[in-house]
């Protein structure tokens, strides 16, 4: 609960602050408040804040597994497990620019933009209003020294899918506001559900197989052909996976971007044919194409503000992690390792 004031203020400055010096990278501790001349007004600073009526986290559990013996040494097994969280930790901007015109009434010709609370800047709230679920199904096949061939393999296959309005508390995913993208905490902490959507980290499809084959040469012979031939074994290991979901945000009309509060999600102006990444194209030195999107919608949301960042949000704004990144595939080749 650092950053309360007034023991702790944290100070945006931006440049042309009234009697304030052009910001410059300097190495004095006052940073741009050094050489000043006369007093300077400290500027609104944010405000963190506990919710006094917070929740304890929870999350419950249930599993399943069916196994039969379909071959000697070989095993099926069906596995599922599942999660359901409620009342998680999340954070959550409270005091948005503009937050005054759409919820207070403020006169947006007159005042311009104001904030519901102008003695702050952000207040940025920790609560217990995130959600999650998690159901995944694992296929195992597991056989040890296969027809006596000395070869013994163990392949999964998982599907599994998980959902949440908030990945991580405190947004320092890659979604997360902290990398200079989407929001702090949910597009509109009134309601969460808006930001339902596959977790940060979900991924659909999974697989992983790995032979380990103990080579019989030399297995049975003595001395020094026994020592240094015999008790081989290879072991290689392949993995695949789906890649993982992103959102697209669109700060065209957001009066919050790049601080992280309320900005939307991207609005295609046309049906969108593909949500999975292709194969990326050169366009230039650092720039890759790889999603082809319609435009998105050229209006504002809120016409008298100018800005979308209070809504009322389209159905047709893309939901939270609507789109897939590249799979993965990586394989390690059959390696000798000594049975010793």
């Amino acid at each position: 609960m650092i950053q309360n004031p007034p023991n702790y203020a944290s100070v945006q400055i931006q440049e042309g602050t009234p009697g304030l010096p052009p910001i410059t990278v300097t190495t004095d501790n006052l940073g741009p408040f050094a050489g000043s001349a006369g007093t300077v007004p400290l500027r609104p600073s944010s405000l963190r804040h506990v919710d006094q009526n917070i929740n304890t986290a929870q999350t419950q559990f249930a599993s399943l597994a069916i196994e039969r013996q379909i071959a000697r040494n070989t095993v099926l097994a069906l596995e599922w497990s599942g999660a359901h969280g409620i009342h998680l930790y999340d954070i959550s901007a409270r005091n948005p620019i503009g937050g005054g015109n759409a919820y207070l009434g403020d006169d947006f010709a007159s005042l311009g933009l104001t904030r519901v609370n102008d003695q702050y800047t952000g207040i940025n709230t920790r609560g217990s209003n995130g959600a999650s679920h998690y159901s995944g199904l694992n296929i195992r096949l597991q056989s040890q020294n296969l027809h006596n061939t000395g070869l013994s393999l163990t392949a999964n296959y998982t599907w599994a899918h998980s959902t949440d309005d908030l990945s991580s508390t405190f947004s320092d995913s890659t979604q997360g506001a902290s990398n200079g993208i989407g929001n702090l905490g949910y597009l509109d902490p009134r309601n969460p559900r808006l930001d339902w959507g596959s977790s940060d980290f979900d991924i659909r499809h999974r697989l992983s197989v790995s032979p380990i084959y103990e080579v019989p040469f030399f297995k049975n012979s003595r001395g020094f052909a026994r020592q240094a031939l015999g008790g081989w074994t290879l072991v290689g290991i392949f993995t695949a996976r789906t890649g993982t979901p992103f959102s697209i945000f669109d700060t065209n009309f957001s009066a919050n971007a790049p601080s992280g509060a309320g900005i939307p999600r991207y609005v295609p102006s046309a049906t969108i044919t593909s949500k999975n990444s292709g194969t990326p194209v050169n366009m230039g030195p650092n720039n890759y194409s790889v999603l082809n999107l319609p435009a998105a919608n050229s209006f504002p949301f809120n016409s008298t503000l100018g800005v979308s960042d209070f809504g009322p949000f389209p159905a047709t704004m893309t939901t939270r992690n609507a789109f897939a990144g590249w799979g993965r595939g990586t394989s390690t080749r059959l390696l000798p390792n000594p049975l010793r």
